[in-house]
């Protein structure tokens, strides 16, 4: 496998604290964390995330509400009304604050220790927001009449700063995420994004915004201005006709093709992760969508079959990196009640993938082209040959 390829998965934050609040007991004096449990539950989670070939985690939050609080890592402004709760997390870290956990100072909350023990397991965490829907209110960056797009952004970077995340992405996959709710067009929030890049640049930190390729060409005539304020693309195809990206458009213009995104944004090969759905069955042949011919062996596992589609893109952007959009199953996320481990955190699917793609890499000779050094020695090692048998 080419060593430099790596993997991303997206991890839905809301769903794991739900699973460690539980671990958390509680008297007259305040609460305290079952560290060794959940430790243990955590440690597996991640050597799962590992074992699937997977090197980074975009840590799923949905919404931008009360960047704030996560940047002051003060919650108790937080509004906790009834279900369905606009900032589910921040109810949560608001809830328990102050809660004991061994080796953790009193100013610390269940999102640093995540984060320590998933640094801990080789993993670096990337803060996600957006989503398919997120197209409401707490989904804008501009919440009040008197926020400013400066302050926003150095709230985020405050709390990327402050918790020790590694960047942050953002997955705007509806036309009016992210929008200030009076606005109508998509004009204003370049500055935003402009402001983020600068002053995470300033810290050393990556910027990414993850798209995808269902509005196609809209969305790349939409946001090519914000192509140059972002360091790479998460670029998932998910729509009813087709499935995953192609090498080439294949004679169509849909901007299904990796060809096209990076004509589109004039970025590199390496600065784009493609996504691979974790209920897409690859190995079905109609999940092509009529679009590019692709060589699926028959019997492949859809693991597999992702494997090998990736794989030819790989041929001709060797430097391509890949990211998994795991089934949003909260059952996923349990612990099995004998072990405290969660068994299903990675499907069989993803591992298939990593393990496909390891041969596959090897057998298709994805690795630059050998040098004119190598090839001379290949050609005097062939003639030496010749000449003994004479």
């Amino acid at each position: 496998m080419n060593n430099s390829i790596k993997i991303s998965t997206y991890v839905d934050f809301g769903s794991t604290i739900n699973v460690i609040w539980k671990h958390i007991t509680w008297d007259e004096k305040g609460g305290t964390l079952d560290v060794a449990a959940v430790d243990t539950y955590l440690n597996y989670y991640f050597q799962q995330i590992r074992k699937a070939g997977q090197s980074q985690i975009f840590l799923s939050f949905a919404q931008l509400c009360n960047l704030e609080n996560y940047a002051t890592k003060n919650y108790d402004s937080v509004t906790c009304p009834p279900p369905p709760v606009q900032d589910p997390i921040g109810c949560t870290l608001k809830n328990t604050k102050g809660i004991a956990i061994a080796g953790f100072s009193s100013t610390q909350d269940l999102l640093d220790y995540f984060i320590d023990r998933a640094k801990t397991n080789g993993l670096p965490v990337i803060l996600a927001f957006g989503g398919l829907s997120a197209d409401d209110l707490c989904f804008k960056v501009l919440q009040e009449p008197t926020d400013t797009y400066s302050d926003k952004a150095s709230q985020l970077v405050t709390a990327i700063t402050n918790y020790g995340f590694s960047g942050v992405d953002f997955d705007i996959e509806d036309a009016n995420a992210l929008i200030q709710p009076n606005d109508s067009t998509q004009a204003t929030i370049f500055d935003f994004f402009q402001e983020v890049k600068a002053q995470l640049t300033q810290k050393s930190l990556t910027s990414s915004i993850s798209l995808t390729t269902e509005l196609s060409a809209n969305w790349r005539s939409t946001f090519k201005d914000l192509f140059p304020d972002v360091n790479s693309i998460n670029l998932m195809a998910y729509s009813d006709t087709q499935y995953y990206l192609d090498p080439t458009p294949c004679g169509k213009t849909l901007g299904y093709s990796i060809q096209e995104w990076l004509e589109a944004s004039n970025l590199p090969a390496a600065a784009f992760r493609i996504g691979f759905d974790d209920g897409i069955p690859y190995e079905n042949a109609s999940a092509n969508g009529g679009a590019c011919s692709h060589n699926i062996s028959t019997g492949s596992t859809s693991g597999q079959a992702a494997a090998q589609i990736f794989t030819e893109l790989l041929q001709n952007q060797p430097e391509l990196q890949a990211f998994w959009w795991p089934a949003w199953d909260t059952a996923r996320y349990q612990p099995d009640p004998t072990t405290g481990v969660p068994t299903n955190i990675v499907s069989q699917t993803m591992i298939d993938f990593y393990t496909a793609l390891t041969s596959q890499t090897q057998s298709h000779s994805i690795h630059k082209k050998p040098s004119s050094g190598a090839f001379l020695k290949w050609i005097l090692f062939i003639l030496r040959n010749f000449f003994k048998q004479k």
